[in-house]
């Protein structure tokens, strides 16, 4: 087990603290939903840990199922802090076993839920002394990120084209361009032209992600991108929030695009959660997802998560 100064460990306690503050301030309800299910999520690049029983059994990649069926029952604002595990590399920024605070806020939509997020730092950092004061927050879409350091859009077409035009892959993989998913593409181009250009000494939100990325947020049919954003600071991927799908066909749709690429990936599909498929519709909605451990290094200039983190770096 990794021992971190105590000096960190007391700071971190206070962190939670405080955070659970604000929202029972806000009359939200803390609930503690299970960390071992029957089901698992079958987002493509999300792997579940499988416990050995008698049965197939599931450790938690997010709360998100257990919560959103929470909230359908109790039409109350809900929040948790979960120890959850995804199978994957691991970093100084990452473990496979992390501590994950999500939340869900009835009648908002995600630029509500942004200014939540934002008011949860400025909380924080007005009630801990030691933690870094924010100066200011930053906000784009992707379709601006886009054109100010591509001159393109994100289409498909135009994706194809930046990779060519940059050399992002070997010359004789060219030809399989066309063949290759659209989120590949999407991830070649913007982790290896843009991510690194952002500066993210101040919390940087982006919204308006291609359709293609929506996952279980609801489309903006107007602009055609999908409801949902992301937080990023001092470097680190923060947050991932979503203006929630709340109907149930719509739902369904997207797990059947998961299980199609999962398929794809040659990975095996799980069991979906019954509960939560029979909880819909949902009431209208928006969640978030926070890495503690990561928005505690970003507070504290912390360059490793084993300086905070107990969870053992598994070789």
């Amino acid at each position: 087990m990794n021992l971190p100064e105590l000096y960190e460990v007391q700071v971190f306690s206070k962190f939670l603290f405080y955070v659970r503050k604000y929202f029972i301030e806000k009359d939200f309800i803390e609930v503690e939903s299970p960390l071992l299910n029957s089901f698992a999520t079958n987002e493509p690049y999300i792997d579940s840990f499988q416990v050995v029983s008698d049965k197939p059994l599931y450790l938690i990649t997010s709360p998100e199922f257990n919560l959103k069926t929470i909230l359908k029952r109790y039409k109350k604002n809900v929040f948790q802090i979960a120890h959850v595990f995804r199978k994957g590399d691991q970093s100084k920024h990452h473990r496979q076993e992390f501590l994950m605070l999500e939340w869900y806020h009835l009648n908002y939509h995600e630029f509500d839920l942004i200014e939540e997020v934002k008011d949860l730092m400025q909380y924080l950092s007005n009630h801990i002394n030691e933690f870094n004061k924010i100066n200011q927050f930053n906000i784009f879409s992707i379709e601006e990120l886009f054109y100010h350091y591509l001159k393109k859009d994100f289409s498909l077409s135009s994706l194809i084209e930046i990779i060519k035009e940059n050399q992002l892959i070997e010359k004789k993989k060219i030809d399989t361009l066309n063949n290759t998913s659209y989120d590949d593409l999407f991830f070649i181009v913007f982790l290896t032209l843009i991510e690194p250009k952002l500066d993210t000494e101040n919390p940087l939100f982006l919204y308006g992600y291609p359709v293609e990325l929506r996952a279980y947020s609801k489309i903006n049919q107007s602009k055609n991108v999908s409801r949902r954003f992301e937080m990023y600071w001092k470097k680190l991927e923060i947050a991932n929030g979503y203006y929630e799908i709340i109907e149930k066909e719509e739902q369904l749709l997207q797990f059947k695009k998961e299980f199609q690429r999962r398929q794809e990936l040659n990975k095996c599909i799980h069991p979906i959660s019954k509960d939560f498929i029979e909880s819909f519709p949902l009431p209208d909605c928006s969640g978030v997802s926070v890495g503690l451990e990561r928005l505690f290094m970003a507070f504290r200039n912390l360059n490793d998560i084993s300086q905070i983190s107990f969870s053992e770096r598994f070789e």
